[in-house]
């Protein structure tokens, strides 16, 4: 039985942020999240958004990075704040839809 997977859109500004150094450290996504993310096609509509196509726990990865981004982000009034907000809600939602969570 294959793994289920789950779409996500994610903006452009998401990625690039999840995609910058690779830290082995709980700051960074997983390998694999990663691999999704850069292996993810740009949408053809002239919006630079990345469909992410991706398993439950990659997704869940993702929701706890773009989570802990949010926050410590969102704490100092950084700029990049949104982009990690806009994108936890993406993944968030994209779970949900797929029954992951509630």
């Amino acid at each position: 039985m294959l793994p289920r997977t789950i779409s996500i859109p994610l903006n452009e500004r998401a990625c690039a942020l999840a995609l910058g150094a690779y830290r082995a450290d709980s700051s960074s996504l997983g390998p694999e999240s990663r691999a999704a993310i850069e292996r993810a096609p740009k949408s053809g509509l002239g919006i630079a958004v990345r469909d992410v196509t991706c398993t439950a726990n990659e997704a869940r990865d993702m929701l706890d990075y773009f989570r802990n981004g949010a926050a410590a982000l969102t704490t100092v009034g950084h700029s990049d704040a949104s982009a990690y907000v806009y994108a936890y809600d993406n993944v968030f939602h994209a779970l949900r839809v797929a029954g992951v969570i509630r």
